[in-house]
């Protein structure tokens, strides 16, 4: 009988804290009838467990008696189970661990049973505190929400946790003796969470890195190939100038000759930044973006304080950024109209600002303009529908992100965006 009771309190040790990681009511009174299937089930079997099968029979047993009837009454997904059941798990073995190694001193002479009632009255405690003062939810979208590095170093400690409470389940009295088995073991599976984590965010970092090169590298070859052809272009020029000077032998028509052919030459000045820019997937980005705007009827005008730029930024964050404010300011004016950037850098810091003809900014621009959906741009507009994402983006990775600073002002009627990082 005392281990059907046991049984039942692991099961509200679970409810507990599942719960509130997936932010689920505990008590579901229409899906109560699985709590009780989850009671008879212990009442069928727990008798089955004194024929003495196997420990490892026994805990799967019972981890399927436990499994079963809590999915369903949770009414999640299985996903969201999965993960439930981890940080679950990880933060009851947490709280049970000071105890598994206080309790057998202060209580030797108490025996299995009465411990593990102890231990679970003492850890539904524990956690009850816990629900009342900290967010689990908060906590289980921090580490499953967007990144996928908690996941896997939350994965890899609950395998460490699973294997401790196997191992405890089966030798249930080597708690205090196994105390530097434990240690040792979480040390090297932090340890190898920390260096396969690092080695995730190189290798995501490489990842990027080669995208955006593949995507604007393009544009610079392209480029770099004109430029081979106006070569040939102008070596032909020049050599048809210098024959001018055996066809005409009196300056007044050399002259003549002379203004004609370069009135017709087929030169066509190609931006400073693309050969100047040490930022090469940088310059090759911004070449694109202004034809993007001259084929949409818009004219950007770079000016450069330096073609050196420098910033702890990688370039791939970087064209992120400045595309977000190259496409607010192409999308904000209208045909005929002039995007005026200015790139300077100084002391490691790139500061790159975009000024557009616009209106005057009221108190509620100053105070939405980088809220997530908030627009104000026309109907008409360019991508009007996908209008009010980007400056958020910006706002959180510039700010939050890489700590940099972001300044929006009028200068007249005229709007201006500046980041700094």
């Amino acid at each position: 009988m005392i281990n059907i009771f046991i049984s039942i309190l692991e099961l509200i040790i679970n409810l507990i804290l599942m719960t509130s990681f997936l932010n689920i009511k505990l008590i579901n009174r229409q899906k109560v009838h699985w709590l009780l299937i989850y009671v008879a089930a212990n009442i069928v079997i727990i008798p089955l467990l004194n024929l003495q099968p196997s420990e490892l029979i026994v805990f799967s047993l019972q981890t399927a008696i436990m499994v079963i009837p809590t999915y369903f009454y949770l009414q999640c997904t299985v996903k969201e189970f999965i993960l439930g059941m981890l940080l679950n798990y990880s933060l009851v073995i947490l709280i049970q661990l000071p105890a598994s190694i206080i309790f057998p001193i202060i209580l030797p002479n108490m025996n299995y049973e009465e411990m593990s009632v102890i231990g679970s009255l003492y850890t539904i405690i524990v956690e009850l505190v816990i629900r009342k003062f900290a967010d689990l939810h908060r906590i289980y979208n921090f580490l499953f929400g967007v990144k996928k590095t908690g996941t896997f170093i939350a994965a890899n400690i609950f395998s460490l946790l699973v294997i401790i409470s196997l191992y405890f389940k089966v030798y249930p009295n080597s708690y205090a003796e196994n105390l530097i088995f434990i240690i040792v073991s979480i040390i090297i599976v932090v340890t190898m969470n920390l260096i396969m984590s690092n080695q995730l965010v190189k290798i995501t970092h490489q990842r990027k890195q080669i995208e955006a090169y593949n995507m604007y590298l393009p544009v610079l070859e392209e480029v770099i190939s004109g430029l081979r052809e106006r070569q040939h272009s102008y070596t032909n020029e020049i050599q048809a100038i210098i024959g001018l000077m055996y066809t005409h032998k009196d300056y007044g028509s050399l002259t003549d000759a002379m203004n004609k052919m370069i009135n017709h030459s087929t030169y066509d000045s190609i931006p400073d930044y693309l050969t100047k820019l040490n930022m090469y997937m940088v310059s090759g980005f911004l070449y694109q973006k202004q034809q993007y705007a001259a084929s949409m009827g818009r004219t950007i005008h770079f000016s450069f304080e330096t073609y050196e730029l420098h910033s702890s930024v990688p370039e791939y964050d970087l064209v992120d950024f400045f595309g977000i404010l190259l496409d607010n300011a192409i999308e904000a004016v209208g045909p005929g109209d002039t995007v005026f950037v200015s790139v300077k850098s100084k002391d490691n810091t790139i500061s790159f600002t975009t000024r557009n003809r616009g209106y005057v900014l009221s108190q509620s621009d100053y105070t939405n303009f980088f809220m997530n959906g908030y627009s104000k741009k026309p109907e008409c507009s360019i991508n009007k529908k996908h209008s009010g994402l980007g400056l958020y983006h910006l706002r959180n990775m510039v700010i939050n992100h890489y700590h940099g600073e972001i300044t929006l002002w009028n200068e007249g009627t005229d709007i201006l965006f500046e980041i700094r990082l």
